[in-house]
């Protein structure tokens, strides 16, 4: 909190004397910094000098842990009103955030009225938070939310808020936050908040459009998540939408892998033409399988004999077509 020196009726010598704390306090030598600051307040002529000189000894007493004289001094520099608007914001942030660390809610709540915009929003919800009041709180919290807040925080309690009051995981709507990720940090910590909260669907939505738009490298447990969840929602459109994607992206590799996966889907939904066209350039015992099980479906029992004989010359599929061809 060390503010530009543009003062209005400061001596050029406690001007230059402040810049050079500024500099000290940048560089960490707060001994010297305090000496300096201790004899310039000394020759100070006004109030306002004597203020500036305090706000920035405020700061050096939060630097050296004491809150306490640091609260002491900004209190009075909020009474005497006399530095200008900018310190003055800046100031009274700084009280509510010494009176919310020391739990002195009730206290901060008569010096947030002063901070303007999204700002006095947050403050009010975590100091109605630490009173108690859920009802106040997720009233300020709501409007963080509808503002497009990316704050982790923020919303592990909004979904909290949301479940506690019995709304469905499904209606918990995450679309704009969505759109607003930029960094994979951001999408592997929402999809952490999602699993802990049993919204797994929502980390599954994550998960598919990081990694289908770069965000993601899509890593093998990434892909795995995803690919379990839709299969337990049943979700079969957002799955095929999945594994397309998996296959077009250049940097997913053993993409044979999901063409066997979407062979498999092609054959449950019954787009037959789909299933032989993904699987004419694989070689594998699951590839004999699925058309074995795809040329019963058609009623061509020849064709799918030989279909799971072929399977058998695959170690991971032998026993399966074997039981298969004695059925």
């Amino acid at each position: 909190m060390i503010p530009v020196l543009l003062f209005g009726e400061i001596s050029k010598e406690i001007h230059s004397k402040l810049s050079e704390v500024k500099n000290l306090i940048a560089k960490n030598s707060l001994l010297k910094a305090d000496l300096i600051l201790k004899r310039v307040l000394e020759k100070a002529g006004s109030r306002e000098e004597r203020d500036l000189i305090n706000y920035f000894q405020a700061n050096l007493y939060l630097l050296q842990g004491n809150s306490s004289l640091a609260t002491l001094l900004l209190n009075s520099i909020l009474q005497s009103k006399l530095l200008n608007r900018e310190i003055l914001n800046e100031v009274e942030r700084e009280v509510v955030n010494l009176h919310m660390n020391r739990k002195e809610f009730y206290s901060a709540l008569q010096f947030v009225k002063s901070v303007d915009g999204r700002e006095n929003v947050a403050m009010k919800y975590k100091i109605y938070k630490g009173l108690g009041d859920f009802r106040e709180s997720y009233r300020y919290l709501e409007i963080l939310i509808d503002g497009g807040s990316k704050n982790f925080e923020f919303w592990e309690d909004y979904i909290m808020f949301l479940q506690s009051f019995g709304i469905e995981n499904s209606k918990i709507d995450t679309s704009s936050l969505l759109l607003s990720l930029s960094y994979p940090e951001e999408f592997q910590t929402f999809t952490s908040i999602f699993e802990k909260y049993k919204l797994y669907f929502h980390k599954a939505e994550f998960l598919h459009f990081g990694i289908e738009n770069g965000f993601l490298r899509g890593s093998k447990n990434e892909i795995l998540d995803v690919l379990q969840i839709y299969k337990s929602f049943g979700d079969l459109y957002n799955l095929e939408r999945f594994l397309n994607t998996l296959i077009a992206l250049e940097r997913i590799p053993e993409k044979e892998i999901f063409q066997i996966e979407l062979a498999k889907l092609y054959l449950e939904t019954g787009d037959f033409e789909k299933v032989e066209e993904l699987l004419q350039n694989i070689e594998s015992g699951e590839k004999y399988m699925i058309l074995g099980e795809l040329f019963q479906l058609l009623g061509m029992e020849a064709e799918a004999q030989k279909s799971f004989l072929r399977a058998t010359h695959f170690p991971e599929t032998r026993g399966e077509s074997l039981k298969m061809l004695q059925d």
